[in-house]
């Protein structure tokens, strides 16, 4: 039995019912996920920092979703450009499932050490092997953005020298690129 495979499916199933549940409900697993993290070594910490460096983007989907949406104004003497209702129920729902999903991803991140996440998205990419696609390069390419991201490669030969897992990364993926290069 793989256990990384089976969080990371775990995070896709969160992921789905956050999309479908009704707003409250999506603030209520936004704060489940975060007191969760809570409890894992670092992740309350490094959630903090997530979720400070997400403050714009949460911003924009909050105020896109209540201005953008057509309806009629959330309150009787709006102006016209004020929010509709329809607008910010939608903004609640979406803002609240970002915040879960934020939670739930550091929470995923901070407790599966990156080979093991490796080995996770590499078994649930398994399927897609008669369709062309490598899983090993796959969930080695999606392991290194999740690890650092930006300048991967870079990155990893720079660290290989440390006999880490870092290492055996720069290992598998310049193996990789050098077979996809042939």
């Amino acid at each position: 039995m793989n256990v990384p495979a089976l969080r990371i499916a775990a995070l896709v199933a969160f992921a789905a019912s956050c999309a479908i549940v009704p707003p409250p409900l999506a603030f209520a697993l936004a704060g489940v996920a975060a007191i969760i993290n809570l409890f894992v070594a670092d992740a309350g910490r490094a959630l903090g920092a997530l979720l400070w460096r997400s403050r714009w983007l949460l911003a924009m989907v909050v105020l896109v979703n209540a201005f953008a949406t057509p309806g009629p104004p959330a309150w009787a003497a709006a102006p016209d450009w004020a929010p509709s209702a329809a607008g910010l129920a939608l903004a609640q729902h979406r803002g609240g499932s970002l915040l879960a999903m934020l939670a739930a991803v550091n929470l995923l991140l901070r407790s599966t050490p990156t080979p093991a996440l490796v080995d996770g998205l590499s078994a649930l990419a398994q399927p897609f092997r008669p369709l062309g696609l490598d899983p090993e390069r796959l969930a080695t390419r999606v392991a290194g953005a999740l690890a650092e991201l930006g300048g991967t490669e870079r990155a990893l030969r720079a660290r290989a020298d440390g006999g880490s897992w870092l290492d055996a990364m720069a290992e598998r993926i310049i193996a990789i690129e050098s077979r996809a290069e042939r």
